[in-house]
């Protein structure tokens, strides 16, 4: 018999919905040391290590302690009826295989890029997801290796970041969790909106588009109507100006890998660590996870760590494995534009009020 929990109440970023997707086993483990995690409201299951599961969060450990002490020699399955199996997929690939994990992201970007524009589309929600998912459960490690994959899938495709992403996080996510991806986001727009949008054109929702001559103004409804988005990016811009940057060349999507940079890498990049959890506390050393070997015992969040996120909303308003065959990835629901739409409807109902 089998107990089923649903430990997380649903959160403002977890709407996604996808068919079931299975994923199979390490082969390397045994059957008494799998737990069944089952992924939104259909249900999609994964076969998790257990010992892993527990080691990377302790509210996982918590969980499975609690319905061990419950259901005695019963098997178990926690349900998260609220995630999505895309972002669960890549949750327990690097659950599986850490070492190997950043490597296997350079990979899908690079397939999901060469697949199609709804592939790139799809995985950039997937990892946006792990970014609120990881930092929900304060997995930094796995939090700033997902803000990278971001950046480096926006690199790639060379987008701009569109009206309803930060809808999104300024409407949808908790301001905590998403601190990073919204400070990175203003960053983006900032830079889009002083180049002229010379990028891609990333389109979630129909008011998404946009032509070069409409581009500068595409982000002032949200202006008006988002006062935390509003603040963030005057704190954005004054932060270059005091620093004499030139804000058309500070790119956002290139993230150079140090912290200790040269006059003219500052002007162009940003530092490795800009948008990573340990910000404010690794300064121009290298970054912590450089040369991190991560131990499956071990747990991967740090009061440090925490502590400096906190810090940071503060000052804002708020041998590598290859690729599985696509058709054998997590599929990821187009349900998501569900989210969008309703960000976007909170925009235009304040802005109806004007």
């Amino acid at each position: 018999m089998v107990s089923t929990i649903a430990p997380l109440q649903p959160r403002p970023y977890g709407a996604n919905r996808s068919a079931d997707h299975a994923v199979k086993k390490p082969s390397h483990s045994h059957a008494h040391d799998m737990t069944t995690v089952l992924i939104g409201p259909k249900q999609a299951k994964f076969k998790v290590n257990k010992k892993l599961l527990c080691a990377s969060s302790s509210f996982f450990r918590q969980q499975l302690e609690d319905a061990a002490r419950s259901n005695g020699n019963k098997s178990v399955s926690l349900w998260l009826p609220s995630e999505s199996p895309a972002m669960f997929g890549l949750f327990v690939e690097w659950l599986h295989s850490r070492r190997t994990f950043r490597n296997f992201l350079d990979d899908a970007i690079h397939a999901a890029y060469d697949s199609s524009h709804q592939a790139a589309q799809d995985f950039h929600w997937a990892l946006v997801h792990l970014h609120l998912f990881a930092s929900h459960l304060s997995i930094y490690y796995l939090q700033d290796l997902a803000m990278d994959a971001v950046q480096d899938l926006y690199l790639r495709c060379d987008w701009d970041v569109p009206p309803s992403l930060i809808a999104y996080l300024y409407t949808k996510c908790e301001p905590l969790q998403s601190v990073r991806l919204r400070r990175w986001a203003v960053a983006m727009v900032a830079f889009s909106l002083a180049t002229g949008g010379s990028g891609s054109n990333l389109m979630f929702h129909p008011e998404d588009a946009h032509d070069e001559e409409a581009d500068p103004m595409r982000f002032q409804p949200l202006l008006d109507t988002l006062p935390e988005f509003a603040m963030d990016y005057t704190m954005h811009l004054r932060k270059l100006r005091a620093s004499r940057l030139d804000i058309r060349l500070k790119n956002p999507q290139l993230r150079i890998p140090a912290n200790k940079l040269r006059n003219d890498e500052r002007s162009f990049g940003f530092r490795e660590c800009s948008f990573h959890s340990h910000r404010a506390a690794v300064g121009q050393r290298r970054c912590p996870h450089e040369h991190e070997l991560v131990s499956p015992d071990s747990v991967t969040s740090t009061f440090d760590s925490l502590s400096s996120e906190a810090d940071e909303l503060e000052r804002l308003s708020a041998p590598a494995r290859r690729l599985k065959p696509m058709a054998e990835q997590p599929s990821y629901p187009s349900s998501w534009e569900d989210d969008i739409e309703q960000a976007l409807g909170h925009v235009r109902s304040i802005s109806s009020t004007r």
